[in-house]
């Protein structure tokens, strides 16, 4: 199921679309399903993917798919294809002096309403707030800024696999939010109104989705502004509706 939504002002639009895909689908078929929802990002647009089922299901092998072989090309999950896009278009925008772009990874398990960080595991007990735009964000909650998608996969693995002390690999409970940030930013001209606007954002934190405020910052050379706008896709692993109750709804 995914789902992707834009604000226009106070008005919030969704558009759900629910796919059943037989046990015979390969990861290739299934990325094409989603890519309108990648190319809504690019857009400026938010979008949520959910790979829901019972364990075994294949969720997470949906979202992370393989990870080594001969054959990782065709059998890359959701995610990392989703990456190598996004960096397709950051590469693509290095030609350009005007627009340049970042992507951000973050990823939160949530157990019976306990939020960790999976990317810094000790970073534990985080707190979820609501925004005023009908979103969840969580604030402490860090942002693994990517260089490469090669990154993604090792990162990915380690969420959805931390290994014990001895060696061995568990399986983490609950649910899991992997999320992708791209950020666009554009050069402003300096004598331009929104320059101004620019300068007076500068003073404040911006904030990520479903990650924490991080002070406005300028990228490039030269001493024109720039102008952040924020996008975000998120793929979640959910389990069934029963377990799924329990960690969203209050304990009596």
């Amino acid at each position: 199921k995914s789902s992707s939504n834009d604000h226009q002002g106070t008005e919030k639009v969704i558009k759900p679309k629910n796919i059943i895909f037989g046990p015979k689908t390969n990861q290739i078929d299934l990325y094409g399903s989603i890519l309108p929802s990648v190319q809504h990002v690019l857009n400026g647009k938010n979008s949520t993917v959910f790979a829901f089922g019972a364990k075994g299901s294949g969720r997470k092998y949906t979202i992370l798919g393989k990870t080594s072989g001969p054959e990782l090309q065709s059998g890359l999950g959701l995610a990392p294809r989703v990456a190598q896009e996004l960096f397709r278009k950051i590469n693509a925008s290095k030609r350009s002096p005007l627009v340049k772009y970042k992507l951000a990874l973050s990823i939160l398990s949530v157990t019976n309403k306990v939020y960790v960080d999976m990317i810094h595991p000790n970073n534990k007990n985080l707190r979820a707030v609501e925004t005023g735009e009908g979103d969840v964000a969580v604030p402490d909650l860090s942002l693994k800024y990517l260089n490469s998608p090669e990154e993604v996969i090792p990162i990915i693995k380690r969420a959805f696999y931390p290994r014990k002390k001895k060696g061995k690999q568990k399986a983490v409970p609950g649910h899991l939010v992997v999320t992708y940030t791209l950020e666009r930013w554009n050069r402003v001209n300096p004598n331009s109104p929104a320059a101004t606007s620019v300068r007076d954002d500068d003073k404040a934190p911006q904030r990520n989705a479903l990650g924490g405020d991080t002070p406005a910052r300028s990228i490039g050379s030269g001493n024109a502004p720039w102008r952040c706008n924020k996008s975000y896709i998120r793929f979640v692993n959910l389990l069934d509706m029963s377990t799924y109750w329990e960690a969203t709804s209050d304990k009596k």
